[in-house]
């Protein structure tokens, strides 16, 4: 089950160093908004202009950089290591476009492609904005989660308690748990995932009761 924190700093460590010989280029699909599905290879850049472009490398070689208003969504697969396993395993990596509040770019749009870390009845994304005046964090990580289609709510640790304690509320018993030990805010996705799981095996069930 994927770990808020862990994949946080995964994200950070594909890519995203200025240098040109530090390219970070992972195995993808990208999907524009006419529909079509292109193959090939996606280049990371930063967390933030990953947002606003992709720079695709088609599989037959063809170099393109598609800018956010012409993707629907893209993702990659990412060879990561387990230290508890001592094993490889692979992250697919999504992002969808979105429309946020802030832009990950100054005077930049805020209709772009953001990561979603968890997928279900409850979705949850990451969205990054540069700061530019912070040297020590360059980058602001504001988490979006969305129950009802292109409804993003930002959560924080402030409001997480609430905002999650009613988009689980048809699980009692886990809507209890929110904000308690081991289910805290660095939880969050540990939280959606366990809510997910247990809609997909009592979400219909559920909708025959109502």
């Amino acid at each position: 089950m994927k770990n808020l924190l862990l994949l946080t700093i995964a994200i950070f460590a594909f890519s995203f160093s200025a240098s040109a010989d530090a390219k970070k280029v992972y195995e993808g699909y990208v999907i524009t908004t006419n529909g079509e599905t292109l193959e090939g290879n996606i280049e990371m850049l930063s967390p933030s202009l990953n947002e606003v472009k992709v720079k695709f490398t088609s599989n037959a070689g063809k170099k393109s950089t598609f800018k956010a208003k012409e993707v629907k969504e893209y993702g990659f697969e990412v060879e990561q290591w387990n230290h508890k396993t001592r094993q490889h395993f692979t992250s697919k990596i999504t992002y969808v476009k979105k429309t946020v509040e802030r832009s990950p770019i100054a005077f930049g749009p805020k209709e772009v492609l953001i990561e979603r870390q968890v997928t279900g009845t409850v979705n949850m994304y990451n969205h990054f904005v540069e700061m530019n005046s912070n040297v020590e964090t360059p980058f602001e990580h504001i988490i979006y989660v969305e129950k009802t289609a292109n409804e993003l709510v930002v959560l924080t640790k402030k409001n997480y308690r609430t905002v999650l304690k009613e988009m689980v509320a048809e699980y009692p018993e886990l809507q209890a748990k929110v904000g308690s030990r081991g289910n805290g805010f660095k939880h969050v996705a540990q939280i959606i995932e366990t809510f997910n799981n247990w809609m997909l095996e009592n979400g219909e069930e559920m909708v025959l009761m109502n």
